[in-house]
């Protein structure tokens, strides 16, 4: 399974169909926001350029330790146009309402019920392997952090990097808002759920570095490209392998048969390669995506 936005696409135009309302914005203030009582959520694109109490965008050129810039409150150019799948502009406090009416089965702080518990119960449950130690519901990703069992959803476009997570069994959820691209705010959010929990903030992952076996590093090495602009390049490099994302050159470390972890300061993701019915590499797994293969470099750099 590859994690896909026009996924949500679609549901939101079920939504708007058959969904009682004049479009899938009115059905989300009507039924969820409303209810809530999320005032400062909404789903215009023009509304937040208007708020004074709005933040700006920004984003960092050629890098983390590049320049600044402010993007304003350009949420129209800087939006996410498939509504189902990201448009929502909210904030913290009406966030945390969310949160709680999720950790309440599907009845919020102020007593108001939106959807069945047994419903909420099903966006939680693991039912497609989704990235490394995750699993994927309905809307909702689930993964066990030390002793606890883990809920949550993150994304990020122009000037935006969010995470939200949630324990059931700590009846505590953590949200992280930064209004910059390409924050780690799923590691920020990570720590605070440890320290909520009792444990260290960090931990260090348990990975065995090991290494690809020639067959392993032969099929692996080619051109991976997304729909969504995604470009990684597999290739050989000494006596193993090399990888570019978006044409820079990663820090790498082989931890499994056919998965290795893509370092940054902060972070460490997992690419882990997906093979077809004939064995061949088709694809890798990486950022809940599967990004299928382009055609093959075998060549040295």
């Amino acid at each position: 399974m590859s994690y896909s936005n026009d996924g949500y696409g679609l549901i939101s135009d079920i939504v708007r169909r058959y969904g009682g309302e004049p479009s899938f914005a009115h059905y989300v203030v009507r039924h969820i926001l409303e209810p809530l009582e999320m005032h400062r959520s909404t789903l215009e694109f023009e509304k937040p350029r208007y708020d004074e109490n709005c933040t700006h965008l920004y984003i960092h050129r050629n890098g983390p330790d590049g320049p600044r810039e402010d993007m304003g409150r350009d949420f129209y150019d800087n939006a996410f146009v498939l509504m189902g799948g990201g448009a929502l502009r909210s904030t913290i406090g009406d966030m945390k309402r969310y949160v709680r009416m999720l950790l309440g089965e599907g009845t919020g702080e102020n007593g108001a019920r939106i959807l069945g518990r047994y419903y909420v119960r099903e966006m939680q449950k693991p039912v497609q392997f989704y990235r490394f130690q995750q699993y994927y519901g309905y809307g909702l990703s689930t993964r066990f952090m030390d002793d606890l069992t883990v809920v949550g959803h993150g994304g990020g476009m122009t000037g935006i990097s969010n995470m939200m997570l949630f324990s059931p069994e700590l009846e505590a959820g953590v949200l992280v808002f930064c209004n910059t691209s390409n924050v780690p705010v799923s590691e920020i959010a990570a720590a605070a759920m440890r320290l909520l929990n009792g444990r260290a903030p960090v931990r260090q992952p348990e990975y065995t570095e090991t290494a690809w076996s020639a067959e392993t590093v032969e099929n692996a090495c080619g051109t991976y490209r997304s729909d969504e602009g995604t470009l990684l390049e597999i290739y050989r490099k000494d006596a193993g392998i090399g990888l570019r994302l978006d044409g820079a050159e990663q820090s790498i470390r082989i931890v499994g048969r056919e998965m290795l972890l893509i370092l940054a300061p902060h972070t460490a993701s997992d690419l882990i390669l997906c093979r077809d019915a004939e064995n061949a590499v088709m694809g890798v797994r990486h950022g809940g995506r599967i990004i299928p293969r382009e055609d093959r470099q075998n060549e040295p750099a």
